[in-house]
């Protein structure tokens, strides 16, 4: 089955030359750390500042965190796992 892409990945985007590819791969690894620390740190300010009594929204505070963590991941998966590298991966997906 074929399917039309009409937004390339990010290792497309980038450029399979080496350079841009290091130097965005780095980039990436830099900021993650202290996105996943701003992530706890917002955590934390909700469960301490708000009324933490309602059950409903200690929940939402744990999700929303959560999914925080998860998009993080996310990113660091589509950068170092790139399509150009590991095409046969990503045809296995496809079909």
């Amino acid at each position: 089955m074929q399917v039309a892409n009409y937004l390339p990945s990010i290792s497309a985007a980038i450029g399979g030359l080496a350079p841009q590819k290091y130097i965005w791969r780095i980039a990436i690894a830099l900021q993650a750390l202290p996105r996943l620390g701003v992530a706890f740190i917002y955590f934390k300010l909700y469960q301490v500042s708000v009324n933490t009594s309602c059950r409903r929204f200690r929940i939402l505070n744990k999700v929303n965190t959560s999914l925080n963590i998860v998009e993080n991941f996310a990113l660091l998966g589509l950068t170092y796992i790139s399509s150009t590298e590991n095409y046969g991966l990503y045809l296995n997906f496809s079909s």
